[in-house]
């Protein structure tokens, strides 16, 4: 296409068009590539569950933690890391949390945890989390450290309780500790 005086008017919107186009690739490129950094490079465990349960992200600190290789457990329900007496708890809360229908102070901050290793030995862990909305549905971050807890440490949380937090009292509580400290 040509303008009024003869010029290529449609290849040069073209070219523009292209040029801004690479330019948005190399920034998505860096950006991934400093995210990937970031929680590579994490102390804590961080593992992300999709709408479905399957694992989408597991650093190495995940990988020491849980005793699996990140291409081990890709892509696969991530009910295999939750001891068996704790599953209809886990699924019970996973449909909470990724329903989203919780208010601020639904959770602690804090949560503890029981886990299962690669080798079968049940972990205690501390773990918090977000939930991200993204155009491929919903999906939860835990960050996760292996810490030693007793029963009479007391998970951070707000006094103040919403309605939605009396609702759900009735709902199985994440497990309960042991009354000896399990070392990691």
């Amino acid at each position: 296409m040509r303008d009024p005086a003869g010029r290529a008017d449609y290849f040069v919107a073209l070219v523009q068009g292209i040029i801004a186009h690479g330019q948005a690739e190399t920034a998505l490129t860096l950006s991934e590539e400093r995210l990937h950094g970031i929680v590579a490079s994490a102390l804590h465990g961080i593992v992300a569950l999709d709408q479905r349960r399957r694992i989408a992200t597991f650093n190495p600190a995940a990988e020491e933690i849980f005793g699996y290789r990140a291409d081990q457990v890709m892509n696969l329900p991530a009910d295999f890391l939750v001891p068996p007496r704790l599953t209809a708890t886990y699924l019970t809360h996973m449909k909470v949390l990724l329903a989203g229908d919780y208010g601020p102070d639904t959770y602690p901050k804090r949560n503890r945890l029981a886990a299962l290793r690669e080798d079968g030995s049940e972990l205690r862990l501390e773990a918090s989390f977000s939930r991200h909305a993204s155009e491929a549905g919903p999906f939860i971050t835990f960050r996760i450290s292996r810490r030693n807890w007793r029963q009479s440490d007391a998970c951070v949380s707000s006094p103040r309780r919403s309605s939605r937090v009396r609702s759900l009292s009735s709902l199985p509580t994440w497990p309960a500790p042991s009354s000896t400290s399990i070392r990691a």
